[in-house]
């Protein structure tokens, strides 16, 4: 089963780092396209100034038309004049507007591909918590899920009976041995909060009582990662649940919570 769980985190980091450099290639053709087509389009709007104006369109511009043009199945060769401007004028509307709409939406994707990849680099992760209890229960749990092992420091463990999906799966990481439970709480308070003699001796091996550490958060270890994840609720009293992984900024910062938690 572990190794189950090793492969679907390896193939969610490779998706994940294929979906990043697959934005970016997109972001190069979409600007390469839009430049390509303006200056197609410019060439095709000298052309078609010169032929209105009664004049020969330098060879260039009309070579870069005539290409298109043949390109979506045209034969300029055996057009007549009024034809030819008539074609010319709507691939150059149809152009214009293309390229009106690739320089408008283009920066949005830009900026909306810079947001996705700050948000995936941002550490600590900041998500909020709309309802108390349930929308962090449910970032625990997604973080918990394929853990090689969870620590978690808090009080009377309450939250545990909040959701009956997160309860059986502390029962079964109890189970495996990969749970530590620190409370700053007697066993007699915690027994009493979480109300259920069945639960409370299942988890019963895996609990430090008294500890004396009056924080809340959980270690998440993975294979060669840990991730810190702590709630905090700011001056407007909206709580948000923020998780904190290693990279090359914040590896110290870890290793000295790991060490305060200790």
């Amino acid at each position: 089963m572990n190794w189950f769980m090793r492969a679907i985190l390896f193939i969610a980091r490779v998706l994940s780092a294929i979906g990043e450099k697959l934005a970016d290639w997109i972001v190069i053709f979409a600007t390469t396209f839009a430049i390509l087509l303006a200056a197609i389009t410019f060439c095709a709007m000298l052309t078609h100034i010169s032929w209105q104006a009664g004049i020969q369109p330098i060879s260039l511009f009309k070579s870069v038309s005539d290409t298109v043009l043949n390109i979506f199945s045209v034969d300029v060769k055996n057009l007549s004049p009024d034809e030819y401007f008539s074609i010319l004028s709507t691939f150059l509307y149809v152009s214009i507007f293309l390229v009106t709409l690739l320089f408008i939406f283009l920066p949005w994707v830009v900026g909306f591909k810079n947001r996705w990849q700050a948000r995936r680099k941002q550490t600590p992760k900041v998500l909020p918590v709309h309802v108390d209890g349930v929308d962090d229960i449910a970032i625990m749990y997604k973080y918990f899920h394929f853990a090689e092992e969870v620590t978690v420091y808090s009080g009377d463990f309450s939250w545990i009976m909040e959701s009956q999906e997160m309860q059986c799966l502390i029962v079964a990481l109890a189970k495996r041995n990969k749970l530590r439970f620190i409370s700053y709480k007697t066993e007699d308070e915690v027994k009493r909060a979480l109300n259920d003699a069945s639960v409370f001796d299942s988890l019963r091996p895996s609990f430090v009582f008294g500890s004396g550490k009056r924080i809340k958060c959980s270690i998440v270890s993975y294979t060669g990662e840990k991730v810190f994840l702590y709630k905090l609720r700011t001056h407007d009293q909206k709580i948000h649940m923020c998780i904190l992984t290693a990279d090359k900024n914040t590896r110290y910062l870890l290793e000295a919570l790991y060490s305060l938690c200790k």
